[in-house]
Parts: C-alpha cells; sequence; structure tokens
C-alpha cells in the first residue's frame, strides 16, 4: 500500500511541477529557494507564512495581511491546477 502512496504522491508532484512550469520556468526554482533555513534563523522563511496570528488585535490583523501579500505575489495562482482532484491537493497541503 505504500508503495502505491508514493507512486501517486510522485505523480502529484509531477503533475504540479509540469502546471508550474507551463506558467513560467522560473517559478519552480524560485520556489525552492523557499526552503531554504536564512542564515540565524531556525525555520524556512514559508514557516513564517504559514504560522497564523496568534492574537486577533489590530497590529495582529496588519501583519497577517501583509503575509497574505508576500503569498500572493510567489504567483501560485495563475497555476491551473483543475487536473488534479481538490482531495489530492489537501492531503500534502495538511
Amino acid at each position: 500500500m505504500s508503495e502505491a502512496r508514493t507512486a501517486a504522491e510522485r505523480r502529484l508532484y509531477q503533475s504540479v511541477a509540469r502546471a508550474a512550469h507551463r506558467v513560467d520556468p522560473q517559478l519552480a526554482p524560485a520556489l525552492k529557494t523557499l526552503l531554504v533555513v536564512p542564515a540565524g534563523k531556525r525555520v524556512p522563511e514559508p514557516e513564517r507564512l504559514w504560522t497564523p496570528p496568534v492574537k486577533s488585535t489590530g497590529t495582529a490583523m496588519v501583519r497577517a495581511m501583509k503575509r497574505v501579500e508576500e503569498i500572493s505575489a510567489v504567483g501560485l495562482g495563475r497555476v491551473n491546477l483543475s487536473s488534479v482532484s481538490v482531495n489530492r491537493l489537501n492531503t500534502p497541503a495538511r
């Protein structure tokens, strides 16, 4: 069963990579650089972007909106993933 799951995950990642490459050949390498842990930090940059605000103050909401802008700037919304089922995309996202 794990071999089937591994094969399915590989196909999913290949489908997403092909879709990203069609939109912008530089998108995948740019995303790869996000996985590098910056000097003096303990986690890669996306970890900061994934972490929700702890408090619901005005300042925290402003920071959250800035994070949304940063995430949108990456350009993943341009990638057409309509051929991939929603359930297959949600699993790795968790």
